[in-house]
């Protein structure tokens, strides 16, 4: 089930389920997330009409739902290609996916004006690692921002999308790292 919980300790049930709700997360008034039975795809609940609306309808599992800061388009991972990749809920209701090459992939944030999308790429030389996918430029390579030995993951833009926090475990140990 999902619920809210209040700053006082409070809560509230949003959605009843029978099946696994996980990557919850919130956007404006509805709340983006995977719900898994035998299969994982996205959903959003609309909080104020009470409705949920099934977004992906595909045999391959798909999660880690990611809203634009605009809200009109969800990145989200899918093994639709065979691995982890990363795909894209355009605001006409398509589905793109806009890297074909590297790893699996699976998206963790939008900078502000979403003119760039942070995603973590799995490589079995660094292990994870954070790449910048420009989303106003078809065909654009993804820039590394964080590709070291290390493990990074966890990227979020900051709300004015001049830093990028991430985790990574350079120092030995899981540490969470600011840059610009």
């Amino acid at each position: 089930q999902l619920v809210w919980v209040g700053l006082d300790g409070s809560t509230e049930k949003i959605i009843e389920s029978e099946k696994t709700i996980r990557a919850a997360r919130l956007e404006d008034e509805r709340v983006l997330f995977e719900n898994i039975d035998v299969n994982a795809d996205i959903y959003a609940h609309d909080l104020r009409r009470g409705t949920t609306t099934r977004l992906t309808v595909d045999p391959a599992w798909d999660g880690t739902p990611v809203p634009s800061r605009r809200g009109d388009r969800i990145a989200f991972g899918s093994y639709r290609a065979g691995i982890e990749k990363l795909f894209i809920i355009e605001p006409d209701g398509s589905i793109s996916m806009p890297l074909e090459a590297g790893g699996a992939q699976f998206p963790t944030s939008w900078s502000r004006d979403d003119r760039w999308l942070a995603y973590v790429e799995r490589n079995p030389s660094t292990l994870t690692d954070i790449f910048l996918l420009p989303m106003n430029d078809e065909g654009a390579d993804p820039l590394p921002f964080a590709a070291t030995e290390a493990t990074e993951g966890d990227a979020a833009f900051s709300p004015t999308s001049d830093l990028i926090a991430y985790v990574s475990d350079q120092s030995g140990s899981p540490e969470v790292w600011v840059r610009s």
